[in-house]
């Protein structure tokens, strides 16, 4: 809070302290964590938005696009080999989400996991196995794309 009671805005992935929004910028960095951010229209309080986690919109729009085309191909109107390309397009997506997660996580030296943010060699260790499972990913995903 600052002196007239009013909460200042926060990273939704750190947690710390946002320096001013631009105006009129749909997407900014935080400064602290150097993550991609989001601002995105409040549906419940129309003139007011919200800071997102770029990465995190990433995974939710992703994932109703993995379960349409596993819904599609159980009734049978997918042929496998778009089941194959659509899953290595959203593996292309985490991948590279996560290799970004886990390279600025090395460079900050801090993550969050479900329930708390880590700092120091911790975060490391962790960000590193991130950027490395990103990197497998994209792998999986530019060979399922070459089939």
């Amino acid at each position: 809070m600052n002196m007239a009671s009013v909460p200042r805005t926060t990273c939704p992935y750190c947690r710390r302290v946002l320096s001013p929004w631009r105006h009129r910028r749909l997407f900014g960095l935080c400064g602290e964590c150097h993550r991609p951010l989001a601002l995105v229209p409040d549906f419940f309080r129309p003139p007011a938005y919200r800071i997102w986690n770029l990465l995190g919109i990433v995974y939710v729009v992703t994932l109703p696009i993995i379960g349409g085309a596993l819904i599609s191909l159980a009734i049978g109107d997918l042929p496998p080999r778009e089941l194959v390309t659509v899953v290595s397009l959203v593996l292309l997506l985490w991948g590279a989400t996560d290799l970004w997660d886990g390279y600025a996580g090395i460079r900050t030296h801090m993550v969050r996991t479900r329930t708390r943010v880590l700092e120091n060699s911790a975060a490391v260790r962790v960000s590193a196995w991130k950027a490395l499972a990103g990197a497998a990913a994209l792998v999986i995903g530019i060979t399922g794309l070459s089939i």
